[in-house]
């Protein structure tokens, strides 16, 4: 099978079958004027013989002069454009395989910053919880420890009034005894009234 540049070539030396001819014309004319006989000579049969001889001429040299310098040449230029063709190609496709490689990188990435961004939130939000619970524990424990040292003050202020109302009320139920009736009651006697009556007033709040 023919390659291109011959193909070129050939279709090339077949166009100049004209060319032969008209080299061929002059002595057609010749013969023409000899014998008066009228008509285009390249369709004269007794011409063909020399028509033949120059086309193989032409053809021969014109074959000799493209094979050797043309057709290498034409032959060269067609394999380098080829060559640099496919170097583009794959030149291409390489940088395309690089932009999807990079492409699914950036997509991992981003997943695992996204990832992480989430962790760190859980993770910061865990913390700030387990603080406001510590917080929290350590508010009511010492709130307890407040409260008790509270009741504890208001129950020893309560006794501390208890036995300050009881000597209050003892002494002057002494004095009004003394004045009412000119007996000189005991004190001893008297806190023992007192502190039975202030037991009744309890029990009877309790209940």
């Amino acid at each position: 099978m023919l390659k291109a540049p011959h193909l070129i070539l050939t279709a090339g030396l077949v166009s100049l079958l004209p060319v032969s001819f008209a080299l061929a014309a002059p002595e057609a004319a010749e013969h023409v004027a000899e014998h008066g006989s009228g008509g285009l000579p390249q369709f004269d049969v007794t011409w063909f013989p020399s028509q033949i001889f120059w086309l193989a001429i032409m053809y021969a040299i014109l074959y000799v002069f493209f094979s050797r310098k043309t057709l290498p040449a034409l032959s060269s230029t067609i394999e380098n454009r080829r060559n640099q063709v496919e170097s583009d190609m794959e030149e291409a496709e390489r940088m395309s395989s690089e932009a999807q490689k990079v492409q699914a990188d950036y997509e991992a990435h981003l997943a695992s910053t996204r990832q992480q961004a989430t962790d760190q939130a859980l993770s910061v939000e865990n913390e700030i919880k387990e603080k406001a619970l510590a917080q929290a524990a350590t508010f009511r424990e010492r709130s307890e420890k407040e409260m008790e040292k509270l009741e504890k003050s208001l129950s020893k202020a309560k006794s501390e009034a208890m036995k300050d109302i009881e000597s209050i009320v003892t002494q002057i139920t002494g004095d009004v005894v003394k004045k009412l009736s000119n007996l000189d009651v005991k004190e001893s006697e008297i806190k023992k009234v007192v502190n039975s009556v202030s037991g009744e007033i309890t029990d009877k709040k309790a209940a």
